[in-house]
């Protein structure tokens, strides 16, 4: 009785054997080595409790994108800074922001240099300009979500713009 079911499973297609066989032989072997080091690959990297209490600080790009500088010897001096932290914006009901917009700007152009756009300079120097509640509002900003000088202005004078004024 073993005989006769063991030949309903030797039934094969020679064709079939012969493709798999050339496959086999064409395939090379995999080492065990190999195939350890693949099933290492494949799982995720293990972290320590430690690791998820750590700081990301690859993330610490602001609400403002700045745009790249192609120039080489970019800098920015510390005098300017001072006099643009020397007028800055706190948010409170009696700054008016479109007259420190005016300033910043007028200050911010004081400074020309060959291939940086006005936006680029701008952009690094606006937040050194705020403090108090206008620089928790500009740090509440979704990140990257600023990339021009238009829409950065835009939205700072819609914020702090009373209906009074």
């Amino acid at each position: 009785m073993r005989g006769t079911i063991a030949e309903k499973f030797l039934l094969f297609d020679l064709e079939l054997e012969q493709w798999l066989s050339q496959e086999r032989k064409a395939r090379p072997s995999i080492d065990k080595k190999e195939h350890i080091s693949t099933m290492a690959e494949e799982q995720p990297v293990r972290r320590t409790l430690l690791d998820y209490l750590m700081p990301n600080t690859n993330n610490y790009q602001g609400s403002i994108v700045r745009p790249p500088v192609q120039a080489n010897n970019f800098e920015i001096k510390p005098a300017l800074l001072q006099v643009i932290q020397h007028n800055q914006f706190g948010g409170a009901v009696l700054e008016d922001p479109h007259s420190h917009m005016e300033n910043f700007v007028a200050i911010c152009d004081t400074l020309k240099i060959n291939g940086i756009s006005d936006d680029a300079i701008r952009l690094r120097l606006f937040s050194f300009s705020l403090r108090y509640k206008a620089k928790s509002w500009l740090r509440t900003q979704p990140q990257g979500s600023i990339s021009t000088w238009e829409y950065m202005a835009t939205k700072f004078v819609t914020k702090y713009f009373s209906l009074s004024k």
